[in-house]
């Protein structure tokens, strides 16, 4: 993928060339992307490649894309697919480099953003089944190497935005629910 390379172009053009190759792959797919996992990883090193020159407009250009490859037209589930793999990878690494690509509040969100996208077309099973059951492998490993970098209470937080951990009710909400 030339146009993506470091120094084959302005990092800054990329906000013109991205959407345009973003474009083509969702024509030349028909809308299904959730199993190409070579493409995926190809995207991701070449992704990676720019390191610390990664403007938050460009990052944030993929991240919205990556994200609709979440939800192929045919309605297949992603929850286990190289989409979803590749994507919390990508996330992990980009904050490998530390806040100045990705902060940490920008992974968190960008994590619940794909749980939610993944979650799509389950029609039965909650985000929360394949994480007990332990179906979902290798993403859950990359999700639990993330919530490794946030502090206890921002993983807890996490946890129950995704539907991991249920709010404990206190005394008073308690004594609400019996009024």
């Amino acid at each position: 993928v030339p146009l993506l390379q470091p120094g084959a172009s302005n990092e800054q053009s990329l906000l013109i060339q991205l959407p345009r190759f973003f474009t083509v792959i969702r024509e030349v797919s028909g809308g299904n992307m959730v199993n190409e996992k070579p493409f995926f990883v190809s995207l991701s090193q070449t992704i990676l490649k720019h390191k610390h020159k990664l403007p938050h407009s460009v990052r944030d250009l993929i991240v919205k894309n990556w994200l609709e490859w979440f939800e192929p037209l045919d309605g297949t589930s992603s929850m286990t697919s190289a989409v979803h793999l590749t994507f919390i990878q990508l996330l992990n690494e980009w904050s490998s480099f530390g806040n100045q690509i990705l902060p940490r509040d920008s992974l968190l969100s960008f994590s619940e953003d794909a749980v939610k996208a993944a979650s799509s077309n389950e029609k039965d099973r909650t985000f929360a089944h394949f994480w007990q059951s332990n179906s979902l492998g290798d993403i859950q490993l990359e999700y639990e190497r993330m919530l490794k970098s946030v502090p206890e209470e921002r993983c807890s937080k996490w946890k129950k935005a995704v539907g991991l951990e249920v709010e404990e009710l206190t005394d008073n909400d308690i004594k609400m629910e019996d009024a």
